[in-house]
């Protein structure tokens, strides 16, 4: 079972990164043929970066102070990869919400975490403070981890 990216397949094997590419698109959506060693180097540098593991690991708590403002999760920006997220729980696992939070951007939050949601979700995203954190009730949050 191989990973597709635009349709091309890109195998894994150990610690080695293969690409069968039959066409080179720049940014502007041009196609560059032949496809030369040089743009094919470029995008499995890509593709290697982008599909690397996380090598860092921090998170913490975030309260949402009014239900009727959201709060960036992170004040501060913070490069990252991806970001979980998931309501708030006691040290017994006990969620302490009574009410779903909602996530999304600066403009719309609609990503709903149920208090029940003890698993969360993971966001992928370039920058943690892009997140945004909205609550049911004041003094609700979130519990989030980063991996950068």
């Amino acid at each position: 079972m191989g990973i597709f990216i635009d349709g091309h397949e890109v195998k894994l094997p150990g610690d080695k990164l293969a690409l069968r590419v039959t066409a080179v698109k720049q940014n502007d959506g041009t196609e560059i043929n032949p496809a030369t060693t040089e743009n094919i180097s470029a995008l499995s540098d890509a593709v290697t970066a982008a599909l690397a593991p996380a090598t860092t690991f921090a998170g913490g708590t975030k309260t949402v102070t009014l239900a009727t403002t959201p709060e960036a999760l992170v004040a501060d920006s913070t490069p990252c990869k991806r970001v979980w997220i998931g309501p708030r729980v006691n040290a017994d696992g006990v969620p302490q919400n009574t009410k779903p939070v909602f996530i999304g951007d600066t403009t719309g939050q609609n990503v709903p975490i149920t208090v029940a949601n003890l698993e969360g979700m993971v966001f992928s995203i370039d920058n943690a403070a892009k997140l945004f954190v909205k609550v049911g009730v004041d003094g609700e949050g979130v519990e989030y981890r980063i991996l950068a």
